[in-house]
């Protein structure tokens, strides 16, 4: 949707079609836009949802919403979606073939990223070249949400939500 409350009740306009989907401000530049669609569609707005072109270059043809909701694989574009490079990984420090549920960027730690799976909680802190299991205090559980919240005094908790174990936090 694209609009303000300033504009009325009647005054949002749909911008993209399709079967549900997720949508990302560019924090650096709120007139760039990312939506997805189903089937590796991903769309990149310039002029702040107006119009939107292809960002889905190189991506497989079975990612589902948010590039990982409930998909085996993870993505990364390091040029605004003109391609794309997998950040599975293999072996020991690879994401385990289970569904992925969450992604979270933390954007006070260069390249911290956290994953929610159906196995718990996953942290890299390279980019996404290397995984570990977030072993500091959640379950190995289905993890469906994750959030960064910031205290009143300034510290940084990771909150994990999960199917039937409740919610979890921990110190990030």
């Amino acid at each position: 949707m694209l609009g303000t409350d300033a504009f009325g009740f009647d005054g949002w306009l749909g911008i993209l079609g399709g079967d549900g989907g997720y949508m990302a401000v560019d924090p650096a530049n709120p007139r760039v836009v990312y939506a997805e669609m189903q089937w590796a569609n991903i769309r990149k707005s310039n002029d702040g949802g107006r119009t939107f072109r292809s960002a889905s270059r190189g991506l497989a043809s079975r990612i589902t919403s948010g590039v990982c909701d409930a998909s085996k694989f993870l993505f990364k574009s390091a040029n605004g979606g003109r391609t794309w490079r997998s950040l599975d990984g293999t072996g020991a420090t690879g994401i385990p073939d289970v569904p992925i549920h969450a992604v979270v960027v933390d954007p006070d730690r260069r390249g911290r990223i956290y994953l929610g799976t159906d196995v718990g909680v996953f942290v890299s802190n390279d980019g996404g070249d290397a995984w570990a299991v977030e072993n500091t205090g959640f379950g190995a559980i289905v993890t469906e949400s994750l959030s960064l919240a910031r205290d009143t005094a300034g510290r940084t908790w990771l909150f994990a939500f999960t199917h039937g174990r409740g919610a979890w936090k921990v110190k990030n």
